[in-house]
This record gives C-alpha cells, sequence and structure tokens, in this order.
C-alpha cells in the first residue's frame, strides 16, 4: 500500500511557503475572520551556557548569523560543532541564502528546496520573516527533533525538523505536517505534532467508507441476481 503520509512529506514546504506569501489562511466568502495575531514570547534574558561550550549569543556574533534567529541556551545542542550547525541551517531560511541549507539536507528536501530558490519562494519566504524561533524536543521514536516557529508580521507558521548525525554530520528531514499545523499547538508541542500526525495516517489506513457502500450494493445485487 502507498504510504501517503510520506508521499505528502515535502507538502510541509509547500505549506509554509504558502503561509509566508500570504496565500493560505485567507478567509473565504461567508468564513468567520482569522483571529487575532499571535504575540511573541519576550526573549529571556541571555542565560550562561553550560561549561566549555561557547554561548549562542558569541557563536552568532563569530559566525554572522541573522538576529532575527532566536535560539536559547536551554534549547541549543551540547558542542559548538552542533551549534554552529544549527544556527547556519536556520540562518539560511532568515537571509534566502540556500548555500547554509543545502548541505544539511537530506535528497526530498533538497530537491524542494532547488525549486524554492529558482522561482523565487525561499527569497520571499526570508523578506517576510521577523525572528525564527527554535525549539528543542524529539520526536516519538527518540530521534532528536528541532520546531521552528516563524514570526511574521501577522501570522506564525511552523515547521518541524527532524535532525539525523549518525553519519558524523547534522542532516535535517523536514517532519510531515498538515494545514493549519500550529494551531493543534500548545504546551507540548512536540508530542502534539507527532500525535495529529499519527492520527492522520490512522485516518488514511481506515477503509473509505464511499468504496465500502459501492462494493456492498454490489454484493447485494449479485445475490439478488443468483
Amino acid at each position: 500500500m502507498i504510504n501517503l503520509i510520506r508521499q505528502r512529506r515535502p507538502e510541509c514546504w509547500v505549506l509554509m511557503a504558502g503561509l509566508l506569501l500570504g496565500l493560505t489562511g485567507m478567509p473565504g466568502c461567508g468564513e468567520d475572520p482569522p483571529p487575532p495575531a499571535p504575540k511573541k514570547r519576550v526573549r529571556a534574558e541571555t542565560k550562561p551556557p553550560p561549561p566549555m561550550v561557547t554561548s549562542i549569543e558569541e557563536l552568532m556574533a563569530q559566525h554572522g548569523i541573522d538576529p532575527r534567529v532566536y535560539l536559547e541556551e536551554d534549547q541549543a545542542p551540547g558542542t559548538d560543532a552542533a551549534r554552529v550547525g544549527l544556527l547556519t541551517f536556520f540562518d539560511g531560511f532568515a537571509t534566502g541564502r540556500p548555500e547554509g541549507i543545502t548541505p544539511m539536507l537530506k535528497p526530498v528536501e533538497k530537491e524542494e528546496l532547488d525549486r524554492m530558490v529558482q522561482d523565487g519562494t525561499l527569497a520571499a519566504m526570508s523578506s517576510l520573516i521577523e525572528e525564527i524561533e527554535i525549539l528543542s524536543g524529539t520526536t516519538p521514536e527518540g530521534q532528536r527533533a528541532y520546531l521552528a516557529m516563524y514570526w511574521l508580521p501577522d501570522e506564525m507558521g511552523a515547521q518541524m525538523w527532524i535532525m539525523d548525525d549518525s553519519m558524523g554530520a547534522m542532516q535535517f528531514e523536514a517532519a510531515p505536517s498538515v494545514p493549519g499545523m500550529v494551531e493543534y499547538l500548545g504546551e507540548d508541542p512536540f508530542e502534539e505534532w507527532f500525535a495529529v500526525i499519527a492520527d492522520e495516517k490512522q485516518q488514511l489506513s481506515e477503509p473509505d467508507l464511499g468504496l465500502l457502500e459501492i462494493e456492498a450494493s454490489r454484493m447485494m445485487k449479485e445475490a439478488e441476481e443468483d
């Protein structure tokens, strides 16, 4: 059976691009007006980094990371190399520079990024971003994941990235998503994100009621003819 949720994985890029370009979330005829724009969290006071690790503030200055990238110390990886890799990855989205993103993407995501660069979507996205807040967590399988909260002038978007460093270098894979995902996120965004995806997978695995009715009708007709 074709894994529909897997096929739809790159759509999280498309959904995000649409959101950042103002192509989604527009009220239609007869629909309720959109909710008030979300408020950003107040930036926490700078916390000291763990021993033997360079602070996020210093690393951002050293590597020219765009100030719109926001990563708190308690959300940051435990080594300088991983911290720089994570900051560089999201700096690519904030600045519209694919060279910071491409080396850390898996093949499917690389193809999608290439399309976004060619049609100008990445540049348009970056021009609208006010802040990218990075949260750290894990998938249900225990893989490290990073949730990027994209703050825009009038709305907020979210994108989940699963990190794999089993080959010695950070690589990111876009997690499956659904339209309006940010509306499902609350106190535990990682648990809630993957719960939504698990629920959609379950729905996709259930038989189509319309097909069941057609099949039942066909069987009844055959029985009557016999």
